[in-house]
């Protein structure tokens, strides 16, 4: 079984998901104004096992914040409210209705 590649992808909202598939078919995760930033040399086996899901999505995480890094050009609506939502320490699954409004 061939080896899947792993991405993050950065949606308009500042929110981020993390996508292990074959490198062709991850193109078709990603919808009109997200980003999509494929880890560099990672590539995992699936279905990814349990213990390791918490390092794959780290990996992915770490990947984006490389990527953002490395760019000078911040003014990606997708880049800066990620940026935004980690500088003001929000969680990913936060569903509260204050922390969605300061955004």
């Amino acid at each position: 079984m061939p080896l899947s590649c792993v991405a993050g992808i950065l949606d308009g909202y500042g929110g981020w998901h993390t996508v292990v598939a074959p490198r062709a078919s991850l193109k078709h995760h990603v919808r009109p104004g997200q980003i999509m930033c494929i880890v560099p040399q990672f590539k995992i086996r699936e279905p990814v096992p349990w213990n390791d899901i918490p390092m794959v999505i780290r990996r992915a995480e770490l990947a984006i914040l490389e990527w953002i890094g490395q760019r000078n050009d911040r003014s990606d609506p997708a880049v800066a409210l990620f940026l935004l939502r980690r500088q003001r320490a929000y969680h990913r699954e936060s569903v509260n209705l204050h922390d969605i409004v300061e955004t």
